[in-house]
């Protein structure tokens, strides 16, 4: 498989985005449980022992890892040359979710041909404009994604352009456009008229 931009490879890498959050009833409950044990450390003051800050380590502890569990984990094709990567049908339904359908039918009503072929059946892949929010500073690793949906319509936005086969259901994203997906972004939905 070779880089649509004919620089190199792609290989498979896997990448974690910890700003977007997965259902993993486990990992909620390591936070809510390390939660519980900081507020208790917290409300001991002054009075607090040496086996106290053994509970208040443990409570971190459990805080991380059940961050680390409900991060988002996807296996996507990516070019060590130019550091582009592309999202298969899986990845765009795990990074996208509710908006998956969007970003797949954007791309199929675009009229405007990409620079790039498809590696998959060699035909030009379309080139689609979505608009995203930024909301970066006010990305929470704790806050539910719907609260974040709306919040996005009051952060930072910009229109970014995106490649993709709709025939192959992939997507293209040139080597800026992963902090895209790993800072706190939305996609706002639009009319394509």
């Amino acid at each position: 498989m070779k880089c649509p931009k004919g620089c190199g490879p792609l290989e498979y890498r896997t990448h974690k985005t910890r700003t977007v959050r997965v259902f993993d009833l486990a990992g909620y409950a390591f936070i809510a449980i390390g939660i519980i044990l900081a507020i208790y450390f917290l409300s001991l003051g002054d009075s607090a022992t040496k086996k106290d800050l053994a509970i208040l380590s443990i409570g971190l502890v459990l805080i991380v890892i059940g961050l680390e569990r409900t991060s988002l984990v996807t296996t996507d094709l990516a070019c060590d040359s130019c550091k582009g990567f592309m999202l298969e049908s899986k990845s765009i339904d795990k990074t996208f979710k509710d908006k998956a359908y969007f970003i797949r039918s954007e791309i199929s009503s675009s009229s405007i041909k990409s620079d790039f072929d498809c590696f998959e059946c060699g035909n030009k892949m379309k080139n689609a404009s979505i608009v995203v929010s930024d909301h970066s500073e006010q990305n929470s690793l704790l806050v539910p994604e719907i609260i974040e949906d709306v919040s996005a319509l009051v952060g930072r936005t910009e229109t970014i352009g995106i490649d993709g086969c709709s025939e192959c259901d992939l997507v293209w994203f040139d080597s800026g456009e992963r902090s895209f997906l790993s800072r706190g972004t939305s996609v706002i939905q639009t009319d394509s008229n």
